[in-house]
């Protein structure tokens, strides 16, 4: 969020409040090749889906350099939740934020914890601009959200080279995962923001306007053995009679 302010309101670094953590993620692009990113990853600039992928590799290598214990069979479930994750948020930046300056992410793991946080943001219209132009009856931020989130709006389909390409199912098989492995979500688009902690939602007011949209997630590692297919199987299965546009900003 620090990242992406200075970047819009043009901040000088040295007049942000930082420490020397925050100060070497915010210069530090992703392509840095220090060994002192063991656990988390420098802040990475989303502008467009081309350079997504490499930005989603980096930030999913680092993460599993620290699952080293796990089993093959584990590592390879976890390596897809991450791809899929970060893959989701990224895109769906690239496609709805219409954010003058693009995104900003980074991951991280705790180890103390033993979790794995990520947060992307940036500083474009929120979720009720978008959510509008297909559903007028939708009237607040709050609402925005939460109708961004249901099973009905979340999948989409792109024509790529002539062919029909399925995008994901967005916020939705977010929270799937996240349900399945016990994880936690925080929504902000402009003056609210929608928490997801074990399977429920609740909705708070913002002090302050935050002028675009900031997700954020957590889960932990003993709860990530929850197999890949099998999850993505249950939104699949769930989604298939409704498929429609996917709204994730």
């Amino acid at each position: 969020m620090l990242k992406a302010h200075s970047e819009l309101y043009k901040v000088p670094l040295d007049k942000i409040p930082t420490n020397g953590y925050i100060t070497k993620m915010m210069t530090q692009g992703i392509d840095s090749q220090s060994s002192s990113y063991s656990t988390y990853t420098p802040i990475a600039l989303i502008q467009g889906r081309f350079h997504t992928e490499k930005i989603r590799d980096s930030l999913t290598a680092t993460i599993m350099k620290n699952f080293a214990g796990l089993s093959p069979i584990n590592q390879d479930d976890l390596k897809k939740y991450l791809n899929h994750m970060f893959s989701e948020l990224m895109n769906n930046v690239s496609d709805h934020s219409h954010s003058d300056i693009g995104g900003y992410a980074m991951a991280q793991y705790y180890p103390q914890h033993k979790k794995v946080q990520f947060a992307i943001a940036d500083k474009g219209c929120g979720f009720l601009e978008n959510i509008q132009a297909k559903y007028p009856n939708i009237t607040t931020e709050e609402d925005a959200i939460l109708k961004a989130m249901e099973r009905a709006v979340t999948a989409s389909k792109n024509i790529v080279y002539g062919q029909t390409r399925n995008m994901g199912y967005g916020l939705y098989t977010l929270e799937t995962i996240l349900n399945a492995t016990h994880g936690k979500m925080i929504i902000i688009s402009n003056d609210k923001m929608m928490k997801l902690e074990n399977g429920k939602k609740s909705v708070l007011d913002l002090s302050t306007n935050w002028e675009g949209v900031v997700v954020a997630f957590e889960f932990l590692e003993e709860h990530t053995e929850y197999e890949f297919e099998t999850i993505q199987r249950r939104w699949l299965e769930e989604g298939s009679e409704e498929e429609e546009e996917d709204f994730f900003l």
